[in-house]
Order: C-alpha cells, then sequence, then structure tokens
C-alpha cells in the first residue's frame, strides 16, 4: 500500500493539527492542547566523572505550556540494552538526560556513545 503524503498533509491541516520540525526535532500540537515532542538524543561520550555531571540538556523543538510534561527515552541499539536512562525536567522546552550502565558493570559511568529515542507528552495551551 502506497502512502500519499500529500494527500495526510492536507488532512491534518484540515483537522487542525499543527506539526513543528525543527533541528530539536518534531512537535504535534493537537486542537485540545495536547502536545508530543520527539527526537533522537546522543550523549556524544563520557569520560567519568558523577552522575551529576554526566548528562545532556536536551531541547525541545517548542514549548510546552508548564514543566508537567512527561518523558520517555528509549534505547536505539540493542547492544545498549544495560543502559538506563533518567531525565530531570528543567524548563518548559529542556530536560536533563542522564545514561547509567548497570547491571554488574564495575564501571557506573558510559565512554562511548550512546543514542536514545526521546518522546515527550505534555500541554501546549
Amino acid at each position: 500500500m502506497e502512502i500519499n503524503y500529500l494527500k495526510l498533509q492536507e488532512e491534518l491541516e484540515n483537522m487542525k493539527i499543527k506539526t513543528i520540525t525543527n533541528s530539536n526535532g518534531t512537535a504535534i500540537q493537537f486542537p485540545d492542547g495536547t502536545m508530543i515532542c520527539y527526537r533522537n538524543v546522543w550523549t556524544g561520550g563520557w569520560s567519568g566523572g558523577s552522575p551529576d555531571t554526566n548528562y545532556i540538556l536536551v531541547e525541545l523543538p517548542t514549548s510546552f505550556i508548564d514543566t508537567e510534561y512527561k518523558v520517555v527515552l528509549t534505547n536505539n541499539y540493542n547492544n545498549s540494552i544495560r543502559l538506563i536512562w533518567s531525565v530531570a525536567i528543567q524548563s518548559e522546552s529542556t530536560f536533563k538526560a542522564y545514561a547509567v550502565f548497570s547491571f554488574g558493570d564495575t564501571d557506573s559511568t558510559p565512554t562511548e556513545f550512546s543514542s536514545a529515542n526521546c518522546i515527550a507528552i505534555g500541554r501546549w495551551k
């Protein structure tokens, strides 16, 4: 089955669903005020330090109305099953993403590049 993306875009516009895409990912704003943002997150590699300093500040494509939004991160690669992500909301448009190795690793700090998919859900109005 072939997908007609132009027709889908037209249907979305008629439903008053707004899509915002920029270098920080994509946001979908629904008429009822719900917003879903998604993007990829890369650690860039860490080399030691405490969990307080081993994080990346993630910027979302647009701001939520408040800091009550929820964020989920999932690993991109099967070989990173021991990597656990944690999130600390910083503002309406940013959060800190922490990555920690677990399950028997003696070094709890990731030193390699790690990647995750991120979804944030909250309200835009």
